[in-house]
């Protein structure tokens, strides 16, 4: 992991799932599923974020354009790059390029960052509540009609066992 966090911007080419794998000698699949069950998270989502905030920092600082970025971080293409970071942080590096020297600097594109985040949150959890709810209406739903089969078991045994002068009583009538 520390490597990951700590390699210098000239070998992000090695920060790639294959590279890596390369490097600690096993396979890929094998370093996923440790990488995730030692840290609770996807290797390749680490590295996204890895690369995400680099750029991040970098076009804060605009000292390099987007394609350079994309470039210097090992993008196969300037689209990805942009891609990637848009669904990160919510915004195009070059709306985070305008908003640095507007006085929207680090701090605030970090609050851009921050509320993206959360919204993403509250949507996973709004998605989960929505299919808590759906499969406890299903439950619901079914023991509706248990209930209704029940209660027809129910007239049928009371319209049986005592006089028809006595089913208005139970709410019951004749059936024509």
């Amino acid at each position: 992991m520390e490597f990951i966090f700590t390699c210098p911007l000239k070998k992000f080419h090695l920060l790639t799932g294959k590279q890596l794998a390369l490097k600690f000698n096993v396979t890929l699949p094998h370093l996923s599923a440790s990488f995730e069950k030692k840290f609770g998270v996807e290797l390749e989502k680490v590295l996204i974020g890895v690369k995400a905030n680099h750029g991040g920092r970098m076009i804060t600082k605009n000292k390099h354009t987007v394609r350079e970025i994309s470039e210097i971080l090992d993008y196969s293409d300037m689209r990805s790059f942009i891609n990637m970071f848009r669904q990160k942080y919510g915004i195009t590096p070059a709306n985070q390029e305008a908003l640095t020297p507007r006085g929207g600097g680090e701090e605030f594109v970090n609050r851009i960052r921050t509320a993206v985040g959360e919204a993403k949150d509250l949507n996973r959890d709004q998605e989960r509540n929505k299919a808590l709810q759906k499969e406890s209406t299903a439950k619901v739903e079914a023991k509706l009609a248990e209930l209704i089969t029940l209660i027809r078991e129910g007239h049928k045994i009371v319209k049986l066992g005592i006089d028809q002068k006595r089913w208005v009583e139970f709410g019951l009538r004749a059936a024509r």
